[in-house]
């Protein structure tokens, strides 16, 4: 694990600056399903500073209107402003179907999607995807996976227990869904997901379960091994109850939390 030094000295401007100014990515979410694209851009070798904005106080996402999300875009944008952000790397697929092109127009920066040049990764010809119903309703996959014969499975109230944290009840809802499902190849279209994919590759051996973040590029980002990652994540409802899914499902720890440090077990 990478431990996380949060770089902190005199500014003119605003009372501090950043040494170098590191590579500085967004990541947001309703919640914690962000982490899985947090924990995937780690994987890669991302070193540098991430804001992370998970608007846990109106989770979940993928039953909300557009008007509703662009609003909160658009208060987020306002914060990745502040902090000088190079890269947004969405963790809501469900603003991946409303909004598309619109994304990088909205929040003011370059933004690097599970869709952009990733589709040759997935060389099956079928495949069956777990999705939020904003995304069902979009056809988010089958869109991005035009080529491919593509069965979407809205699964209501999923990514909220794995938000609230009831782990065993997410399982079994899960596996439901999963039993529906015509092929054995399966996305897990919403970040939440994958936070429990251990689990359903224990009861389900036959199934081949796959992570649209594990094709994100890092791109531009400096992948020194050496160097340390600072987190700093912004969430609107209780943060202690995020700090208890950050120090289950996250492979950061010792970061700061609505700018307060806060120590992770190891």
């Amino acid at each position: 694990m990478a431990l996380m030094n949060i770089l902190k000295i005199n500014d003119e401007s605003r009372g501090m600056f950043y040494i170098g100014l590191m590579d500085r990515i967004g990541i947001y979410d309703s919640g914690c399903g962000g982490l899985s694209v947090l924990n995937q851009l780690i994987k890669q070798g991302f070193r540098g500073t991430v804001f992370y904005y998970g608007d846990t106080l109106n989770n979940p996402w993928g039953n909300k209107s557009k008007k509703e999300l662009e609003k909160t875009l658009y208060t987020i944008a306002d914060w990745f402003s502040k902090n000088q952000i190079t890269t947004v790397y969405p963790g809501c697929n469900t603003t991946l179907g409303l909004f598309k092109d619109k994304l990088s127009q909205i929040l003011h920066c370059p933004v690097a999607t599970i869709l952009d040049d990733t589709s040759h990764f997935y060389t099956d010809p079928q495949y069956s995807v777990l999705c939020t119903i904003n995304s069902f309703n979009h056809h988010l996959f089958k869109q991005f996976l035009y080529q491919k014969t593509v069965e979407e499975i809205p699964c209501p109230n999923l990514a909220s227990l794995i938000e609230s944290n009831q782990l065993s009840d997410a399982v079994n809802v899960a596996l439901s869904m999963i039993d529906q499902c015509s092929y054995s190849s399966i996305i897990l279209g919403c970040t939440h997901y994958p936070l429990i994919m251990d689990e359903l590759k224990k009861h389900c051996p036959k199934h081949v379960f796959i992570d649209p973040a594990t094709y994100l590029k890092v791109n531009g980002t400096p992948q020194t091994k050496n160097k340390d990652i600072d987190v700093h994540f912004k969430i609107t409802g209780d943060p202690h109850a995020f700090k208890v899914l950050l120090n289950q499902f996250s492979l950061v720890h010792n970061v700061s939390i609505n700018n307060q440090r806060i120590l992770q077990h190891q």
